[in-house]
């Protein structure tokens, strides 16, 4: 249950950056970055061996561009009913943070490939809107693209 709730979350990051700026004239601009786990917690409040609905996993991740950290990723997502994970999160970069949130399945192979509304930003991404198309590496790694609109 732990690996499916970070695959699921993780997927909603971000992965290279091509530093991008939300808001004004900052439309169209793209975020790439690789997302790497740093540490997380699984909170069993149904005390079921598997974990169940209402049962959550608290994660952050270190957001990283040709080996260097560009930011951070603090996440929490819920397990819901039909094996889904309802996930939000907070990217920390250069000049402000994006959150996003996202609906997706608990149990993704490495590879898939997940997509992530952008609700808002602060500072240089205030305003924000868009999308995160993250994608699975393996159980710690994600590459996402951030898409502004």
């Amino acid at each position: 249950m732990l690996t499916a709730c970070v695959a699921g979350l993780i997927a909603a990051a971000i992965g290279g950056v091509s530093l991008a700026r939300a808001g004004g004239t900052n439309h169209g601009r793209t975020i790439r970055v690789t997302e790497v786990d740093n540490g997380g917690k699984f909170i069993n409040i149904t005390h079921t061996a598997n974990g169940g609905p209402g049962d959550e996993f608290i994660f952050s991740a270190n957001l990283r561009h040709a080996g260097h950290k560009v930011g951070t990723l603090d996440a929490m997502c819920t397990l819901m009913l039909h094996n889904k994970l309802q996930c939000q999160g907070t990217f920390k970069l250069l000049g402000g943070t994006i959150t996003g949130t996202a609906l997706l399945p608990a149990n993704e192979p490495n590879g898939s490939t997940d997509h992530i509304a952008i609700t808002g930003g602060t500072g240089t991404f205030h305003g924000a809107s868009g999308e995160v198309v993250s994608t699975s590496i393996n159980n710690n790694v994600s590459r996402d693209v951030i898409h502004l609109d």
